[in-house]
């Protein structure tokens, strides 16, 4: 089993922290292609689903085109390979 992820609800972000989340932008440069928004910064503070983060920097890039994911190797396909193994 993965340990929680940092900002989920079993592993909140604390303040002070400094983080480098990015978000899928909704313009697309040309028109055309997709862009994301990487930012660095500190938390201020973190309550239930909502964190403030002061941004120090930030930069776009070109979003990574999406991989299909081979057969079998999705979380369910490697639960059910983990289980058959016992």
């Amino acid at each position: 089993m993965k340990p929680p992820q940092p900002g989920s609800l079993q592993n909140p972000l604390v303040a002070g922290s400094q983080v480098e989340p990015f978000i899928d932008w909704p313009a697309k440069l040309s028109d055309v292609t997709p862009l994301q928004v990487y930012v660095r910064g500190t938390v201020r503070w973190s309550e239930g689903r909502c964190t403030l983060v002061a941004v120090k920097s930030h930069t776009f890039k070109i979003k990574p085109p999406s991989r299909p994911m081979p057969p079998g190797a999705g979380a369910l396909s490697q639960a059910r390979q983990s289980a058959a193994a016992v």
